[in-house]
């Protein structure tokens, strides 16, 4: 569908910037060890690239910062040596400052809300490793949707073996956008882990961001597998919006429901650029502006 579409929305400049960039950057990139000082930053000294958060007391993991101003933060727990446990939340925030955010119980979107107000809460009826089918309860924002028509009720039913191309093409003729068509990564584990003993490789002198850069490829794989099971859910989500609710609801159209849907599909893209951007640990409480660091989605 061609963003012009778009352009009267709130969603529409983003939208469009991130189509003609997103692919600039993509999973077959190298990492870059960047330490504080020597990496890219924006105005305010605030480091961009892909960010891992060496603050496990807190309950952000990191995020992606991208020079345009555009950034996801990604939210969670921490294990007791400092690895990522579970990814609870994300948001996204755009250049204007407008956020959505997404939140995640077991790997899988459970509520969230757009840059517009509109909130989305999903029950889950069948959990498997191929397969996700429940009901969404939808509340589209006021403003072009007539009162009685805001709250909508579907079901849907996600195949989770759909290969990444397939699902860039459907991302593609639904909503217009340009996503990678890499599969997600293998599991880390058994490949990637801290050595026995952590400080051999740095000797006695090894920091504690150099310690997280260990953690990237479990980091790298966490974001990219939530992100990409986030999208195929969002992804049937607008089809069936599209395919039964159109023709349906009269003040319900394409351009509402893209509006709507698409900051949760580039929230994910962004999650998923990891591999293709620098790598930065860094502790978010005393070298990053907290003030530029939004609330877990709620």
């Amino acid at each position: 569908m061609s963003l012009l579409r778009l352009h009267r929305t709130i969603a529409g400049p983003l939208v469009t910037a991130f189509s003609l960039s997103i692919m600039a950057v993509g999973q077959g990139g190298c990492n870059t060890l960047s330490l504080t000082g020597l990496q890219q930053t924006d105005t305010a000294g605030n480091p961009l690239g892909f960010l891992i958060n060496t603050d496990t007391a807190g309950n952000i993991l990191g995020g992606i910062r991208l020079a345009d101003g555009r950034s996801v933060y990604v939210y969670g727990t921490f294990k007791n040596d400092g690895n990522i446990d579970e990814i609870t939340g994300a948001v996204l925030r755009d250049t204007d400052g407008s956020e959505a955010g997404v939140v995640f119980e077991n790997g899988r979107p459970v509520s969230a809300y757009g840059f517009d107000g509109t909130t989305v809460d999903i029950t889950y009826d069948e959990v498997s490793p191929t397969r996700l089918k429940g009901r969404v309860d939808i509340h589209f924002a006021d403003g072009e949707v007539a009162e009685e028509d805001r709250d909508q009720t579907i079901d849907f039913d996600v195949n989770l073996e759909q290969a990444a191309a397939d699902l860039a093409q459907r991302v593609a003729d639904l909503l217009g956008l340009t996503v990678s068509d890499a599969e997600p990564p293998a599991s880390p584990d058994g490949r990637a882990r801290l050595p026995d003993d952590p400080a051999a490789p740095f000797g006695k002198d090894l920091s504690r961001s150099q310690l997280f850069i260990y953690f990237a490829p479990f980091y790298q794989f966490a974001f990219i597998s939530v992100a990409f099971a986030c999208m195929q859910v969002m992804v049937q989500l607008v089809a069936v919006l599209v395919s039964t609710m159109v023709t349906v609801v009269l003040t319900l159209t394409e351009a509402i429901i893209i509006a709507a849907f698409s900051p949760f599909i580039i929230m994910c893209e962004m999650m998923r650029m990891v591999f293709g951007l620098a790598t930065v640990a860094i502790d978010f409480s005393i070298e990053f502006d907290v003030g530029h660091i939004p609330r877990h989605p709620h």
